[in-house]
């Protein structure tokens, strides 16, 4: 399982939310396909059609994350992410990236970064939609970086 860029635009422009009183992220729009990361109920949805993450939904319990000062990469580019998978996408399936991973939390910056290591070096990091940058190392997942809008 791989990704890849492969377009030069955002996905969505809007407002990624976090809504803290349900410990969730609100979907930006439908999806086929979600690729569960392995902590609570947190995904990225995939469209079958076009294999392009477009969504980050999912339970996501805020009493797990790690708080921590976080550094964002600095060579971030924009542009739609391609999940590449040797197998047909099904509608309404999904699988598991990772069982466990931490969440970590800036409260400066009230940045996420879900990662299984903040030491391990990207040689990619695209921002798909706003505030939703997904690092990559030779098209492996590396980390998902979140700065959503909280509510209550």
């Amino acid at each position: 399982m791989t990704f890849s860029r492969d377009s030069d635009k955002l996905i969505y422009d809007g407002i990624l939310t976090y809504f803290e009183n349900e410990f969730s992220y609100e979907p930006i729009r439908g999806s086929d396909y979600t690729i569960m990361l392995g902590c609570s109920y947190l995904g990225l949805d995939i469209s079958i059609n076009t294999n392009r993450i477009i969504n980050i939904t999912g339970y996501c319990s805020k009493h797990t994350w790690i708080p921590k000062a976080l550094v964002l990469p600095d060579d971030i580019v924009v542009g739609a992410v391609r999940f590449n998978s040797d197998e047909e996408l099904l509608r309404g399936l999904g699988e598991y990236l990772f069982e466990e991973i931490p969440i970590y939390y800036d409260k400066t910056t009230n940045w996420c970064c879900i990662t299984k290591n903040l030491d391990v070096k990207s040689d990619e990091n695209i921002e798909f939609a706003r505030n939703c940058i997904l690092s990559l190392s030779k098209g492996k997942f590396v980390a998902l970086w979140l700065n959503p809008e909280y509510k209550d």
